[in-house]
């Protein structure tokens, strides 16, 4: 009798970075999932990838959150870039 494949699991793990709420209609937070973040090496690009970042404003709300202001963003799905990672934001 075979028994089930279960994954290995690995209780310390996390995402490297994250985003709520998302999809966004403007503030959102960037969370480093306990890695601090680094305001001068936050990106945001679109998806052609051109570099939209001075149009979203930052703010420090702790060592592994930023909050970022996507207003000024059109409607569409974006990618952030932050300690060498990167994740979807969806703007609506």
């Amino acid at each position: 009798r075979s028994k089930p494949i279960t994954p290995p699991t690995n209780p310390s793990f996390q995402a490297p970075l994250t985003v709520f709420p998302n999809p966004s209609t403007g503030l959102t937070v960037l969370n480093g999932n306990g890695k601090s973040l680094n305001l001068s090496t936050i990106q945001v690009r679109n998806l052609q990838g051109r570099d939209l970042t001075h149009l979203v404003s930052k703010q420090v709300l702790s060592a592994t959150q930023v909050q970022l202001n996507l207003a000024s963003l059109a409607t569409g799905m974006y990618i952030v870039y932050a300690n060498n990672k990167t994740t979807r934001i969806y703007k609506r």
